[in-house]
Formats: C-alpha cells, structure tokens, sequence
C-alpha cells in the first residue's frame, strides 16, 4: 500500500511540472542505438603520440569527432520559473585512444567456491565467525589510537578551519573508548555455520577483521573488506609512496579488478601513524574511465522528472582502498561488473558539434528553478567517459560511451563553499539520448 501512496505522489509531483516550450531529448531512439552498436566498427584512430602517420583514412578520435580543446561561450534562458545562465569555460577531455568500444557487461556473481576464494584471500584467515569478538583489550587499543589522532591533530593542524570540529569528533570517540573499555567484558566468538553459497555474507575474523560479500543485492552489490580495528595492534609501518602504489596494484589484480586505474594516491590526513595512504581508483575500459558523478537538478522536482524521461544509469561500479600502517586496511568494490562480450569494437560517435547543440537544448530542460530563482552554472570540464546502461529484455548491461559535462555553481563559489564538480547533464555518444545520472 505505501508503495502505490508513493508512487502516486511521485506522479503528482512530475504533473505539476510547466511543460518546456522544446520538446525534450527522451531516449525514443532505442533502435538507433541497438543498430549503431550492431554496426560496422569504425577505423582505429591514431593516438597522437604513434608514430604511425595521420590519413585521410586515419585520424585521432579528436580530430574524427572535430572536438576542439576547449569551449568558451556563454548561453542563457528562461527556465519555468527561473533564468538560467551556463557558461561555457571547458576542456574537453577526450582519452587518447586508438578505439571506442562498446561492452556488453554483467554483474559479477561469484559462485560458493569464489567467495570462500575472496574471504580467506582478503581476511587471510579460514576460520570465521559471525559476530566481532570486541575484548576489552580492543576498547584500549582504540582509545589510543584515538589519542594519536588528537596529538596530531594538535601538532600539525591546530590552524586548520576544521580543527575545532575535528577535535571534537575524536574527543568523543575517546571518551566512548574509555567507556565501553571500563565498563565492557571480553567478546564471546560464535562460529560461522553458514553456506558459502548464501547471498548476503558478512563474516569476521579472529582479530577483529571483517569480509562482507553481498554480490546479489539488485541495488548495491559490495566485495569488500574492513580490518580497521585489526589494524589498530598492528605497529606503524613506514611506506612510501612507491611502495603504496605496488601494493595497491597488486591487491587489485589478485582480487579480479582489472578494469580499473589508480587515479591518486594520497597520504591520508591527518595521519596518525606512517604507512597511511588512501588510493582514489577509477573504472576503466579500453583506456576510457567509468567517471564519479554528482547530478544537479535544481530541485527533487526535476531530478523525478529525468528519472522517468531519460535514459537512466544502471548500476554504477566504484572502488576505494585505504592503506593504514603498512598494510590494506580497507577495500570495497561496488556493483562488480564483468565484461561478457565486445558488442562493437570501435562504435561510430556523433560528431561533436551535435552533441554541443544538444548540450544547449537539453541543459535548460534538465534544471528545474522555481519562481523568481536565478541560476549561474559554469562547465568547466567535458569528458568523454563511459556509462552503464540497461540492454533491452536482458538482465545484462551496456558499457555506452557518453559526454559528460561538469561544473560548479557559481552561487557556491561566491559563498566560499567547496566547489564539487557537479554534472549538468550526460548525452549518449552514440545517439545523442540523454542519460540520467540516478541509478
């Protein structure tokens, strides 16, 4: 019953929604996009640093796309209620590749024998429970490491614009520390009894650790593993960089995720002892990245609106990895996806030029602002990425390359608040459909 309450409400909502004066870019071309990826592959491109000589028969995906190096313009409009101004102050980031595929994906469902593969793997332990045995001894090690994460914060950030709210997160952690230790008994182990073959798998290890598998879920499947309160008795470690990144790659490769780049690799902060990094990974197919995005509306309004006209994104895969004295701390892989096929090994793309004029409709259709509202968004970067979108009466997926067009408010920066790239608006590549950032 709430669930019909809800989605009538949400009816409602998308109703009362002023009709835009164009039509809007609804992804009605699905043949269009199942024929093009069914096509002819195009002719690799050259990577402009080949040695191999540009043709009239080869080019770079660049100069193919005739994508210039950057965008600047401004454009402006009324939006329902509001006016909406866009300036246009953009890179455009086009991977130096040699080809553009399209991949015909799914999600990675391990069978019994793989997750017991990943569990001992990850955990190096064969023996699990199914609850943490927290001892006392733990509360202490907590304590401390908390109060290492204060002298720091003393030390090295004490003029910090967070420091004052920093230290009082810690300081209460502590205090809670101290609590649970005074007045808490040593942890009781139960032994896991279940199946490897169950779908929601969350186990813990003897020293703290914990493996979670839940690679069935329909909305957010996670691999992952948290060893934050093993690694507290463990002793700082000195890492460097160099060593960090070894490691990172090769924890990576072991656990299956081959599709993917280190994008960064920061120490983190503040770092309580040596050895702490944290790794920014990226999805990547074929050289072309499967990018973060964090979509603007301008109101829950239109962000309803786009879930029900657009194309929308299917599952999105993320990774993130964090070393802490030495060693993986914690990993956890969402929405694993494995390539099945190659559906097109060089897909045919627009033009750019089409994509820009669709760029300019679409952008005052995808914000909604209400009476009176003025608007100021600024594009500061257009990438040609790649997104995951559902094939048609299949539980499978499309690796689809997109145009993604980021930015910022500008109301934001006049405020002095963190500037995040926001995404304005996501065109298919292939047949100019738009692509909803809501899974």
């Amino acid at each position: 019953m709430k669930r019909i309450i809800v989605l009538l409400l949400i009816s409602l909502l998308i109703a009362c929604v002023p009709t835009p004066e164009q039509e809007i870019v609804v992804n009605k071309a699905d043949n269009v996009l199942e024929e093009t990826i069914a096509g002819q592959p195009q002719t690799e491109y050259i990577v402009s640093n080949s040695a191999a000589p540009e043709t009239a028969q080869s080019t770079t995906l660049r100069k193919a796309l005739d994508a210039p190096n950057t965008l600047n313009d401004t454009i402006s409009g009324k939006v329902y209620g509001g006016t909406l101004s866009v300036k246009l102050d953009a890179t455009v980031q086009i991977p130096e590749v040699s080809a553009v595929p399209v991949f015909l994906v799914e999600r990675y469902r391990p069978d019994a024998a793989e997750k017991r593969r990943l569990a001992e793997w990850l955990s190096g332990e064969t023996v699990f429970y199914d609850t943490d045995p927290i001892g006392r001894d733990r509360y202490l090690n907590a304590a401390n490491e908390c109060r290492e994460m204060l002298a720091s914060l003393d030390d090295h950030y004490r003029n910090h614009p967070d420091y004052a709210q920093s230290k009082a997160y810690w300081t209460e952690i502590l205090e809670n520390a101290m609590r649970d230790y005074n007045n808490g008994a040593d942890g009781v182990r139960h032994p896991w009894e279940g199946s490897w073959s169950d779908s929601d798998l969350i186990l813990y290890t003897g020293t703290g650790a914990s493996v979670w598998l839940t690679t069935d879920d329909p909305d957010s499947a996670i691999i992952g593993y948290d060893a934050v309160h093993a690694s507290i008795e463990r002793a700082p470690s000195e890492m460097n960089e160099e060593q960090a990144m070894a490691l990172a790659r090769a924890f990576l490769d072991a656990i299956g995720a081959k599709n993917c780049r280190i994008k960064e690799l920061r120490p983190s902060d503040p770092a309580p002892a040596q050895g702490a990094y944290t790794v920014v990974i990226e999805p990547c197919y074929a050289g072309i990245p499967v990018r973060r995005w964090s979509p603007y509306f301008g109101s829950d309004t239109a962000a309803q609106q786009a879930k029900v006209t657009y194309t929308h994104t299917a599952i999105r895969e993320a990774l993130h990895l964090e070393i802490r004295r030495g060693q993986v701390d914690l990993f956890d892989w969402t929405n694993p996806v494995r390539v099945v096929e190659t559906a097109n090994e060089n897909v045919q793309l627009l033009p750019f030029a089409e994509i820009l004029r669709i760029f300019r409709q679409q952008v005052f259709m995808n914000v909604y602002l209400d009476e009176g509202r003025n608007e100021t968004l600024t594009v500061t970067d257009v990438y040609l990425s790649y997104r995951c979108i559902a094939k048609r009466d299949s539980d499978r997926f499309y690796l689809v390359p997109v145009w993604d067009f980021v930015g910022y408010r500008e109301q934001d920066a006049l405020h002095g608040k963190t500037v995040h790239e926001l995404t304005f608006l996501t065109v298919n590549a292939i047949d100019g459909s738009i692509v909803a950032c809501v899974s």
